[in-house]
């Protein structure tokens, strides 16, 4: 009975003949039934020549290649389901078969960058959705977090002076309608971008110092500045100035002055009172105050404003004086 149950030998492929010089186990099994209790050791020896002849003598891959071939695979992703990879596992073995010459790291590091991304600094999971605030001011909000962050690591104090509101730059000023040639022209700077630059800066200052570094900047790379630029300096700094006294508009246009201020809640009476003695020719209408002038009209404006300066500091004077 014990001769009776043994079968072909497993991996071996009985659907098809052996090869020349192999006895299959499978034939030996069938031709040695009811054979008598000496057919055991034929039984075995056939058997042993089969596998024999399974691992060395068959044209077709090896126990070692099959192992190989099933490492390659698993390596690959080409595994079960259970085992599959993931894709960006796959392009980092793709990449590390690509760029294993001596010398292409730099390719490596790159085509990994360009695997697992750059990060989110600028974008929406990080930094929030950009395109709302626009790029210039988030640059901006960026640079003012960095200057607040080196500030409290140096273990200075973080004052009004040194932590500037990054807002600021969005506040608007006056509008200033003067008939001069205020610009910063091609001959002067050649660079578009540089142009473009330059213009964002003049035109984000809201203080006389930082409007002074960006012009000081230009006249040292670009040399002495046309009138054109000097011109834009100017009125860039009347609209500065403008903004703090409280003026809405300025127009100098048609030989005289009308200026306009934002809230007359705000403007002390009095100070319709001093203007036209401080500033001769100038009066005070239902709509505006008006300042009639001859020359330059930035002057003029300049003029104006300087004599609501001077009425002001004379109120504020007089307050002191009572108290009040």
């Amino acid at each position: 009975e014990q001769n009776r149950v043994i079968g072909p030998v497993r991996g071996a492929d009985t659907t098809k003949p052996p090869p020349k010089g192999i006895v299959s186990a499978g034939a030996a099994t069938v031709a040695a039934v009811d054979k008598g209790p000496n057919v055991t050791a034929l039984l075995n020896a056939n058997a042993c020549t089969a596998c024999h002849g399974v691992k060395n003598k068959i044209v077709g891959p090896g126990f070692n290649e099959i192992a190989a071939k099933q490492k390659q695979e698993e390596a690959s992703g080409e595994t079960r389901k259970k085992k599959t990879m993931s894709e960006g596992a796959l392009a980092r073995l793709q990449a590390l078969q690509e760029f294993s010459s001596l010398g292409s790291g730099y390719s490596l590091a790159f085509r990994d960058l360009q695997i697992r991304g750059a990060g989110e600094l600028i974008g929406a999971k990080q930094s929030g959705t950009m395109l709302q605030i626009g790029y210039e001011l988030y640059t901006q909000l960026i640079n003012e977090a960095v200057a607040s962050l080196k500030t409290s690591v140096d273990g200075q104090p973080i004052t009004s002076d040194t932590a500037r509101d990054p807002l600021e730059a969005l506040t608007p000023l006056p509008t200033f309608e003067i008939p001069v040639v205020a610009m910063l022209p091609e001959s002067y700077i050649n660079e578009q971008a540089q142009r473009l630059f330059y213009y964002q800066q003049m035109m984000s200052s809201r203080d006389q110092t930082r409007l002074g570094e960006v012009q000081s900047e230009i006249e040292d790379r670009y040399g002495k500045p046309p009138s054109p630029v000097s011109n834009a300096f100017a009125v860039m700094s009347l609209r500065i100035r403008g903004k703090k006294l409280g003026i809405e508009k300025v127009d100098a246009r048609q030989g005289r002055v009308a200026l306009t201020f934002k809230n007359l809640e705000d403007v002390p009476p009095r100070l319709f009172v001093l203007l036209p003695k401080t500033l001769q020719g100038s009066h005070n209408t239902r709509d505006a105050f008006l300042f009639p002038f001859t020359g330059d009209p930035i002057l003029a404006v300049e003029a104006l404003l300087n004599a609501i300066e001077k009425c002001l500091a004379q109120i504020e004077e007089s307050r002191a004086a009572l108290n009040v």
